[in-house]
C-alpha cells in the first residue's frame, strides 16, 4: 500500500549515501534495504513521517549524533567503541576508515533501536499507519491524473498564456 516511487526514492538516498561513506556497491545495496526496512519500522514506532526518520538515519550513518539521540539511539565515538568490542574488534574507533565507522553506526543504531523491529508489519492495520497508506494512495492518484492531463496543459498553456499576454 505504501507509494513505490517514494520507497524507491528512499532507497536510493540510502544507497547513494552509503557508497558516498565508502561502502561497497554490492554491500551499500544490502545496507540501503536493511536500512529502509529499518527506516519504515522506526517511524511506524514513534508515528514519525518516513522522511523525518529517513533524515535521522542519513544524520546518525555521518556521525552526527543529535537527531538519532531523539529517538534514543547513540553514535558517539564511545558508543562505537562499546560496540565494536562487542563484535570483538579491538581496533580504535578513530584509526577505523570512514565505510567501517559507518558499518558500526548502523550496528549501533539497529542494536539500541531493536525494539522497533518488526513494529511496521505488527501495527500495518492501526489507524496511523492506514493513514499513511491512504495518504500514499493519494499520492500515486495525483500522478496518475497529473500524467492523463499533462498533454493536454501543454497544448492549452500557451494559448492561454498568449491571452493574458494581450490583455496585460
Amino acid at each position: 500500500g505504501f507509494d513505490p516511487m517514494q520507497l524507491t526514492k528512499s532507497l536510493a538516498q540510502f544507497r547513494q549515501l552509503s557508497t558516498a561513506l565508502g561502502i561497497t556497491s554490492e554491500k551499500a545495496s544490502l545496507l540501503s534495504e536493511n536500512l529502509l526496512k529499518m527506516n519504515s519500522d522506526i517511524a511506524s514506532l514513534y508515528n514519525l513521517s518516513d522522511e523525518a526518520t529517513q533524515k535521522k538515519l542519513m544524520s546518525a550513518l555521518t556521525g552526527e549524533t543529535k537527531a538519532i539521540k531523539i529517538l534514543g539511539a547513540d553514535v558517539t565515538q564511545t558508543a562505537l567503541q562499546i560496540q565494536a568490542y562487542k563484535l570483538g574488534i579491538t581496533d580504535s574507533v578513530t584509526s577505523m576508515t570512514q565505510a567501517e565507522k559507518t558499518i558500526l553506526r548502523y550496528l549501533a543504531v539497529e542494536n539500541q533501536l531493536k525494539n522497533s523491529q518488526g513494529d511496521l508489519a505488527r501495527n500495518i492495520n492501526s489507524v496511523a499507519i492506514q493513514t499513511k497508506v491512504w495518504q500514499s494512495q493519494l499520492a500515486i492518484l495525483g500522478r496518475q491524473l497529473g500524467s492523463i492531463f499533462i498533454p493536454i496543459l501543454k497544448s492549452v498553456l500557451p494559448i492561454l498564456n498568449g491571452i493574458l499576454i494581450a490583455f496585460n
